[in-house]
């Protein structure tokens, strides 16, 4: 993810993804251009959807599985 802008307060953010990739019906159909993200951090984990069997480390020292939420808007 790139330029990232997020308030703890109020849980808003935007975002830009950097790798994104286009998924319908639960099929991968292929990778799209940088997008914008936005959307509410409370209300999306109320949205979550799907958690991965996977994995993937991020810096930090985290591991985090592939994630599915239904109500962020997407540009690109």
């Amino acid at each position: 993810i790139g330029i990232f802008h997020s308030s703890v307060a109020t849980g808003d953010f935007s975002c830009v993804a950097t790798s994104a990739f286009l998924v319908e019906n639960g099929e991968l159909k292929g990778s799209v251009e940088p997008v914008s993200v936005a959307g509410n951090y409370y209300e999306g984990l109320k949205n979550l959807r799907e958690i991965g069997e996977n994995s993937t480390f991020i810096p930090y020292g985290i591991n985090v599985p592939t994630l599915v939420f239904d109500g962020f808007s997407i540009v690109g």
